[in-house]
């Protein structure tokens, strides 16, 4: 494996900084395990579950409309994982 982070990885962490929330609570929004969250975002799991992926999008998304924070310009929040 190289030191190089996935996109994945480095979007599920950029996503999650730029709502300003610690993994721990979207870890509880998405209904994962913070560990799962943190070997994600850490390159430990560099392949994960696309289920698992929904439920972190997911998560976001419930924070965004609790936080009321702006939609992407088509209404649409996403993770942009790909």
């Amino acid at each position: 494996m190289s030191n190089d982070l996935s996109t994945i990885a480095k979007n599920v962490k950029k996503y999650r900084n730029k709502l300003g929330i610690l993994q721990d609570r979207l870890s509880k929004l998405a209904g994962v395990t913070l560990h799962t969250l943190t070997k994600i975002e850490t390159g430990a799991t560099p392949d994960p579950h696309i289920e698992t992926l929904k439920k972190i999008a997911k998560g976001r998304k419930v924070f965004q409309v609790e936080g009321n924070f702006s939609f992407a310009k088509n209404n649409v929040p996403s993770l942009h994982l790909c």
